[in-house]
């Protein structure tokens, strides 16, 4: 009889707990309706993940950092650049614009910390332009303000290859950004 009546202390004190746990019941439900109402309200504002673009188009990005437009103006191919040669195969210098169409200012040097080029064996590369000198890269370009864009390079040290994806946000979930990506053929760069 006293495991019996144990027992139901147990289930009593168990049931207790997740109701409590629960938040008591229908109350809490109506609480997360409205918020799962508010999200989908925020969420409508979202710039979906944009693949295939070109040489010469614009991508809209949207990321903790802020929105703005990035154009891939030109991806030029080359042996050597200031003096230091390729260790892969080839550089290829990506020449960007980036416009804060956001509300807040964003750092020049932080935008492109997500950006990785891909080539057709899906290896890839990091931009390569702060170490070589003289050239015009974002990191030492302070913020960019609402409205105004700058412009600047990537440097990318790759494996000679026929096809080339350049991927804004690499890695990221959904959550956190959009995914931007430019495609081009080693033809079209320069």
């Amino acid at each position: 009889m006293k495991k019996a009546i144990f027992l139901f202390g147990v289930l009593l004190f168990s049931l207790s707990f997740l109701w409590g746990c629960n938040g008591g019941g229908k109350e809490s439900q109506k609480t997360t309706a409205n918020i799962s109402d508010d999200s989908m309200e925020q969420n409508s504002d979202e710039i979906g993940n944009q693949v295939g673009l070109e040489v010469g188009e614009v991508g809209t990005i949207q990321d903790t950092l802020g929105t703005y437009e990035v154009k891939l103006k030109s991806a030029d191919i080359k042996k050597e650049v200031k003096g230091l040669e390729s260790k892969a195969d080839i550089f290829i210098l990506v020449k960007l614009s980036i416009k804060n169409v956001g509300d807040h200012p964003i750092k020049a040097g932080e935008v492109i910390e997500s950006v990785k080029l891909l080539d057709d064996h899906k290896g890839g590369g990091e931009d390569k332009a702060d170490h070589t000198k003289g050239l015009n890269t974002f990191k030492g370009k302070g913020e960019i303000q609402p409205g105004t864009s700058k412009n600047g390079v990537l440097l990318f040290d790759m494996p000679e290859s026929e096809y080339y994806q350049m991927v804004w946000n690499f890695g990221f979930t959904g959550t956190l950004s959009n995914k931007v990506t430019w495609e081009f053929d080693a033809s079209e760069a320069k």
